[in-house]
C-alpha cells in the first residue's frame, strides 16, 4: 500500500495538468448540477424536494465521474509504458467503450446500493469486487458481465488489500475536501443562503480536481497491481479504434 501511495503522489506532481483536467472533465458538470439542483430546493425540510435534489445530484455523479476515473487508470498506464500522455488520450478508448462502461455502472451502482441498504456488509463486500469493472469494460473491451467477473478476479485473493488501499485513499482525499469546506463554510458565513451554495459549491469543485487525482491514480496503480500479480505481464495500453496501442 506504502508504495502505491507515494507513487501516485509522485506521478500526480510529476503531471498535475494532466490529471487536474481529467478530474475537472467529471467534476465541472456534476458540481454545477449539485450547485443548480441545490438552489432548486427552495425547503430543505420537504421530503419529496430533498430526494429529488439528491437525485439530481446522484445521477451524474454515478454516470460522469467513472468517466474520469477510466481516464486517469488510461494516462497512468500510458506513463508506465513511457508514452508522453494527452487529455484527449486518455479519453478516447472511453468514447469508444462508453456504453458498456455504462452498462457496467448501473448494475454496480443497484448491486452495491442494494448490498448497502441489506445490512452495509453485502454492498462493501461488492463495492471492492466490482472496483475495477470500469476499467476492465474500457481497456480490456469486455462486455457488462464480463467485466464485473473481470474485476472479481481480479480482487479474488487479494480483497483485503484492495480494501484497505481504496479505504485510505479514500479516507485521505475526503478529509482534504471536507476539512477545506468547512473553512470555506466559516468564512461565508455572513453571505445569504444562495451565495453560500454557490461558494462552496464553486470550491468543491475546485478541491475535487486538485485533491481527486492523487485518489484515481491511485486505484489507476491498484488495478495494473492485481493484473500483474494475476497475469504476470505488464499490461498492454488499450485497443482504440480497433487496434492495440503498441
Amino acid at each position: 500500500m506504502r508504495t502505491i501511495l507515494s507513487r501516485s503522489l509522485r506521478i500526480f506532481r510529476a503531471y498535475p495538468g494532466l490529471f487536474i483536467a481529467v478530474v475537472l472533465v467529471s467534476a465541472l458538470p456534476v458540481g454545477v448540477l449539485g450547485i443548480a439542483s441545490a438552489l432548486a430546493v427552495e425547503d430543505t425540510s420537504d421530503r419529496a424536494q430533498a430526494a429529488v435534489g439528491a437525485l439530481i445530484q446522484l445521477v451524474p455523479l454515478v454516470l460522469i465521474y467513472p468517466i474520469s476515473w477510466v481516464a486517469g487508470t488510461v494516462a497512468t498506464l500510458a506513463i508506465l509504458h513511457r508514452r508522453s500522455p494527452t487529455v484527449s488520450g486518455a479519453f478516447e478508448p472511453v468514447g469508444v467503450r462508453f456504453w458498456p462502461m455504462a452498462g457496467v455502472l448501473l448494475l454496480y451502482t443497484v448491486g452495491v446500493v442494494g448490498g448497502w441498504l441489506a445490512f452495509i456488509a453485502p454492498g462493501v463486500f461488492l463495492l471492492v469486487t466490482w472496483l475495477f469493472a470500469s476499467q476492465a469494460a474500457v481497456i480490456e473491451g469486455l462486455g457488462v458481465t464480463g467485466s464485473l467477473s473481470r474485476s472479481a478476479a481480479l480482487i479474488r485473493n487479494g480483497w483485503w488489500r484492495c480494501f484497505a488501499t481504496f479505504l485510505v485513499l479514500e479516507l485521505v482525499t475526503s478529509a482534504v475536501i471536507v476539512a477545506v469546506l468547512l473553512l470555506v463554510g466559516v468564512a461565508t458565513d455572513g453571505l445569504t443562503t444562495n451565495a453560500q451554495i454557490v461558494v462552496s459549491g464553486a470550491a468543491s469543485i475546485l478541491l475535487t480536481a486538485l485533491v481527486k487525482p492523487f485518489q484515481i491514480i491511485g486505484i489507476a496503480l491498484l488495478y495494473l497491481d492485481r493484473r500483474v500479480r494475476l497475469e504476470r505481464a505488464w499490461p498492454p495500453l488499450p485497443a482504440v479504434g480497433g487496434a492495440r496501442a503498441g
